[in-house]
């Protein structure tokens, strides 16, 4: 509440916004000029540059359909990352008296914490999109199926 002096003496209450800006509401500004400029005058400097509007599209189009094709595979990824983490101390507890060919920072808490963190990614992403997380289950085997592919004719 800012108070002012009336003529009369009496003191007058306004309230109304503040005329000045914080550092953060001004760091806010700057991040959304620069995400703003970017998404939506970088798309327009293309399209002048280009001037044919089928291979704008085509290139919009693909691109979209890599982002939904990596978005689906990321997430069946951190499936496999929390078994290979798993598998840790798995290999640990079976194989006590195996020399160790590498360390992991802060055992076992360090690889228990990462195993919990992304089980709840995974669980999350199952819940809040059902849809999507499952449709990279397929993506993921035949990507997976696909490398395997390119290492055995790597070795002929």
């Amino acid at each position: 509440m800012a108070s002012s002096t009336s003529i009369n003496g009496t003191a007058e209450t306004s309230v109304g916004l503040s005329r000045r800006l914080e550092l953060t509401l001004v760091i806010m500004i700057v991040i959304g000029s620069v995400i703003g400029s970017g998404i939506f005058l970088t798309p327009a400097n293309v399209a002048a540059a280009v001037q044919v509007p089928a291979v704008i599209m085509f290139v919009w189009v693909l691109t979209g359909l890599l982002i939904l094709v990596v978005s689906y595979t990321i997430f069946s990824g951190w499936i496999f990352f929390v078994l290979g983490v798993f598998t840790v101390f798995n290999i640990r507890k079976k194989v006590t008296s195996a020399n160790r060919a590498f360390r992991v920072f802060g055992y076992p808490w360090v690889p228990i914490i990462f195993i919990f963190a992304a089980t709840w990614f995974v669980m999350n992403a199952l819940i809040e999109q059902t849809a999507d997380s499952l449709v990279g289950f397929p993506i993921a085997s035949c990507r997976n199926s696909f490398l395997s592919l390119l290492e055995t004719t790597n070795k002929l």
